[in-house]
């Protein structure tokens, strides 16, 4: 199974990481990926403690997280401050499309 979660408003986060936590829980060979854009990019403006723990708990259970980089310049939010356990894409909804046409399913928390 393979599962795309979108989280562009900052509220989708901790619902998203519950859903992919959940699905690997039950499904442990599913890929997912999430998308964060739009809003929700200014979760990664100030690192907190609890976020770099998230996003290395995501990385050990292989459920990769992408960045849309449009949204990351639009938020004055510089790409080198940003963890190596996310992946910068050129644009979200380039990278949700082309996560469709690969046969994910498209889920928004």
């Amino acid at each position: 199974m393979k599962v795309l979660l979108h989280v562009s408003h900052l509220v989708q986060w901790d619902i998203a990481l519950s859903n992919s936590k959940n699905l690997k829980a039950i499904e442990a060979k599913s890929k997912i990926e999430i998308v964060v854009n739009a809003h929700a990019i200014q979760l990664y403006r100030e690192l907190s403690e609890n976020l770099l723990q998230q996003l290395n708990e995501l990385e050990n259970l292989n459920i990769k997280v992408k960045l849309c980089r449009n949204a990351l310049r639009n938020n004055n939010i510089e790409e080198s401050t940003l963890p190596a356990t996310v992946e910068i894409v050129p644009a979200g909804i380039f990278e949700i499309i082309k996560k469709q046409e690969e046969g994910y399913y498209y889920v928004s928390p």
